[in-house]
């Protein structure tokens, strides 16, 4: 089999005495991206030194433990160019649950040919995009009623057929707090 040329946004070398560590660092950088294979058994030169016995075990027990929440990757041996070497080649697909994170809990990305801790805004966006974080669900410090939109709050029950601004001031905080525990 042809082993890429070179590293990148998604081909990783790694050599056989690669730590667990670093693989779930790799398969969660990847799976927060838009996924990815790790090669075993070849260097970072490109050199090929192979491995010397079967990882797959290891990699499904590293996605199932040391990855959050597990995923299933691909785990294949293949011939490398040199004969007699074997390599191993793990593909990890794009998260379908993401933002993934190692057991040590750290959020990792995968920038051009190198992982990364995922910076505050990097893993704002991965929670918005896996829907798990709203910015209309955030309370803001130092907020109440008075900084409401009362016309606002009208059209949008008026949506519901439910006249809010015929209503009590009471019953008004009372829609309120229920719109709010509905839509979060």
């Amino acid at each position: 089999m042809k082993i890429p040329q070179a590293e990148n946004q998604y081909i990783e070398f790694k050599s056989e005495k690669v730590t667990a560590k670093t693989l779930a660092e790799e398969i969660v950088a990847f799976a927060n991206a838009e996924g990815g294979e790790i090669w075993i058994g070849v260097e970072d030169d490109l050199q090929i030194t192979g491995i010397s016995r079967s990882y797959e075990e290891d990699i499904m027990n590293i996605c199932r433990n040391a990855v959050i929440p597990p995923l299933q990757p691909t785990y294949e041996e293949v011939d490398s160019e040199k004969e007699g070497i074997k390599i191993a080649r793990i593909s990890i697909p794009k998260g379908v649950d993401r933002p993934y994170y190692t057991s040590k809990n750290q959020y990792y990305i995968r920038v051009g040919s190198t992982k990364r801790i995922a910076s505050r805004e990097e893993l704002i966006r991965l929670f918005q995009a896996s829907g798990l974080f709203h910015y209309d669900r955030v309370e803001i410090d130092g907020t109440g009623a008075n900084n409401l939109d009362f016309s606002a709050i009208t059209n949008y029950f008026s949506n519901y057929q439910i006249s809010f601004a015929t209503e009590s001031d009471d019953e008004k905080i009372r829609f309120q707090l229920c719109s709010q525990s509905a839509i979060g």
